[in-house]
């Protein structure tokens, strides 16, 4: 799943109380540096385009491969 947030004026990212077992981290970056981390599933591009298009990224759903 992917969300659209944005960052309120004094806080910061962190892990939650619960998190995931599978997240490893939390970060906030400019999209432009988007492209110099590793994204699990691989969907940086996604999410540019994404910002520029503000619609639904058709991405392939596991449960169908």
């Amino acid at each position: 799943m992917m969300f659209e947030s944005a960052l309120q004026s004094g806080s910061i990212a962190r892990i939650p109380e619960k998190p995931d077992p599978n997240q490893t981290a939390v970060i906030w970056l400019p999209l432009s540096q988007i492209e110099d981390i590793q994204l699990y599933a691989n969907i940086g591009k996604e999410i540019q385009d994404y910002t520029l298009k503000k619609r639904s990224i058709d991405l392939i759903e596991e449960h169908k491969l």
